[in-house]
């Protein structure tokens, strides 16, 4: 048995939509959080009939437990509802954070669910999740869970030249970041695309900026500051939670003078972080990359909610 550690509900349900079509597969959702706990209600967990996983429920100490008590409810074909912790009847399992979890693990979830969640979040539409579609005529499903919200993954657009943006794209995708680039080169372009990442040709004049929804960050990472201005104008005009710009204090007042110069007002500037990081002033790329990814990181809103 091995599994793969990810948050991402998108991962877990990709898996699982595989895993549906190959054979017998249970998804487990974690419907309750009583006192303190590693993960938050809404978590997901996939497993399939060969003890493989992808999702993580804790620190370590209920995944065992919980792959076979998934096999189990695929030979029977019965949703289980399984509690760990305080008040729990398995003595042997303990949450070192004190707290309890309830869990549902439900046998062959719906495909025709699956296909629908796994389709918003490609298109970046949220979700809501009615447990009781999972599994239609099950009873066991009747009871009133509450209704879990998914949003889309967390993107990075990124528009520069140099090494800077190449760092913080590499460091945005492997913490998960759907990652796009846009560059003023082709071979640069050419550069990232054989490395798997989405990158485009743009001149100041052709960014639109209407991929930036409410999940995505963007930065401007340009050494040349008077190429970005009308790039960080159409940026300020899209739904982006996070925009940022790379320099020194001084190009920043610089920058946001140009852009009040084109009519922007105090309140647009104000969403310009710059200079960008959460520790600064940085000139090593790597570096640099994992500030401002951390600065990203503190403005994001949870991407699992119950509503």
């Amino acid at each position: 048995m091995f599994g793969q550690i990810t948050s991402d509900p998108l991962s877990v349900l990709e898996y699982l939509a595989t895993a549906r079509n190959a054979g017998s597969c249970a998804l487990v959702v974690l419907v309750s959080v009583e006192g303190p706990a590693s993960r938050s209600p809404g978590t997901l967990m996939a497993v399939r009939d060969n003890g493989e996983y992808v999702g993580s429920l804790s620190n370590g100490c209920l995944e065992s437990d919980v792959v076979s008590q998934a096999l189990e409810t695929m030979a029977t074909n019965q949703v289980r509802r399984i509690r760990y912790g305080a008040g729990s009847d398995y003595l042997d399992i303990q949450l070192p954070c004190g707290g309890a979890v309830v869990l549902l693990v439900i046998p062959d979830p719906s495909l025709t669910w699956l296909d629908k969640a796994i389709t918003g979040l490609k298109n970046r539409k949220s979700f809501d999740l009615d447990i009781r579609k999972l599994a239609p005529g099950k009873p066991e499903l009747a009871e009133p869970y509450p209704r879990i919200q998914y949003q889309p993954r967390l993107k990075l657009a990124i528009c520069g030249r140099g090494a800077e943006p190449l760092a913080l794209a590499h460091l945005a995708l492997g913490s998960g970041f759907d990652v796009e680039m846009y560059l003023p080169g082709v071979e640069e372009v050419t550069q990232l695309t054989d490395h798997g990442i989405a990158a485009q040709v743009i001149s100041p004049s052709s960014f639109d900026g209407a991929s930036l929804d409410n999940r995505t960050a963007f930065v401007a990472m340009f050494h040349d500051h008077d190429y970005e201005i009308p790039i960080l104008a159409k940026a300020l005009a899209s739904n982006a939670f996070y925009i940022g710009a790379m320099g020194s204090h001084r190009t920043h007042e610089a920058r946001l003078e140009a852009l009040r110069n084109l009519g922007h007002s105090s309140t647009e500037l104000n969403r310009i972080h710059g200079p960008i990081g959460l520790v600064g002033p940085m000139k090593d790329p790597q570096r640099l990359a994992i500030s401002v990814l951390a600065e990203i990181l503190g403005e994001e809103s949870p991407q699992i909610q119950t509503v």
